[in-house]
């Protein structure tokens, strides 16, 4: 390979950073505040990740490589005794659901809520006025 086609290859590798060639991580963690089981289902278009029972405190955790493109989008249903609510847990398209290499979620009954990456700043969210479950 050429002196200048090295060069691309490596600006390119640059460009694009890690969360395109190592992947995202997404982790979530049941914090729900009576301690129930968190049942969670996430999905893709192209990716279901089935039905997930999630202990108090315990955490699911996936890896997914994003679009070059864009669009990438992971939405979950979250149920417990009572209440059934789903969020987009990834949407490469919004600033603050998609900016991280480990996206970290720990989901109350309010909402789910996340650390702004590289930033004190903690996030929470309102569920999808929505309430079906997917």
């Amino acid at each position: 390979m050429g002196r200048i086609a090295t060069s691309f290859v490596m600006l390119l590798v640059l460009l694009l950073g890690n969360t395109f060639l190592l992947g995202t991580r997404v982790s979530i963690q049941n914090c729900l505040e009576g301690k129930e089981d968190l049942i969670l289902h996430c999905q893709s278009k192209d990716d279901d990740l089935g039905e997930q029972n999630v202990k108090h405190l315990k955490t699911f955790e996936f890896e997914f490589r994003p679009n070059i493109f864009g669009g990438t989008l992971f939405y979950c249903s979250f149920q417990w005794p009572g209440a059934c609510n789903w969020f987009d847990i990834y949407n490469q398209n919004e600033e603050y659901k998609a900016d991280c290499d480990l996206c970290t979620w720990e989901i109350f009954k309010y909402g789910p809520c996340t650390y702004v990456p590289d930033s004190p700043y903690y996030l929470c969210y309102a569920w999808k006025e929505d309430t079906s479950c997917i």
